[in-house]
């Protein structure tokens, strides 16, 4: 049977490679791609490839993509280490580079947002409906439609942060390993290692109490 299932996921791993890169042959873009064995893609993953882009894509061993997971590749990145998850309905829109160092979890409905660099250190994870945008628009650039005006900053996310439920982290900001960002908090600033923030913008609550195990932890990321 796990040789069953194990035959399984390899072919899917096959098709999503060759439908990806038909779709960005079709396109007049490339995709890079390197997905390692074992990884687990569900069929209904998606990724739409920017006509005329250069991509790449690399998926280390263990990652699962789940079903509705919608990926936009725009002449950007997707970065996975070994061991990340990114569960049902995330959106990653990417540009820049979104890097997960390693066993991460990206959970339900997420909204990653990346023109420049997102990074998520090892273990760094979130809960449901978190965005996560490191750029901005605004009116007063080179044009009209504030929509074309964009200025970007990279996020940093350290190890074993945890982002809760529906909270915001915006860009230029870098979050402390073992920290806590609360639900529905937008943080605009940077949050200091095993530090707890909440609020709209985000301010100091408390500090985390760390064990010895989640220091250990960090220390070996």
């Amino acid at each position: 049977m796990r040789k069953v299932l194990a035959w399984r996921w390899a072919v899917r791993r096959w098709v999503f490679l060759v439908r990806l890169q038909l779709k960005a042959r079709a396109l007049g873009a490339s995709v890079d791609a390197k997905v390692a064995a074992g990884v687990r893609i569900w069929p209904g993953v998606r990724f739409d490839v920017l006509p005329g882009s250069a991509n790449r894509v690399v998926i280390g061993s263990g990652c699962r993509i789940h079903d509705g997971v919608l990926v936009h590749l725009k002449g950007g990145r997707l970065d996975l280490g070994d061991g990340v998850e990114i569960r049902r309905g995330s959106i990653l829109n990417l540009s820049g580079t979104f890097r997960c160092e390693g066993h991460n979890i990206i959970s339900y409905a997420n909204v990653i947002h990346c023109a420049q660099e997102i990074t998520l250190a090892p273990y760094a994870s979130t809960n449901e409906f978190v965005s996560i945008i490191d750029s901005t628009h605004h009116h007063d650039g080179d044009h009209g439609f504030f929509y074309e005006n964009v200025t970007t900053a990279p996020i940093h996310i350290g190890a074993n942060a945890w982002i809760c439920n529906k909270a915001s982290v915006l860009m230029g900001v870098s979050v402390g390993p073992n920290a806590v960002v609360a639900s529905h908090a937008v943080v605009n600033r940077d949050v200091p290692e095993a530090a707890v923030v909440g609020g709209v913008p985000a301010r100091l609550l408390a500090e985390r109490q760390v064990g010895a195990a989640a220091r250990t932890l960090v220390a070996g990321s």
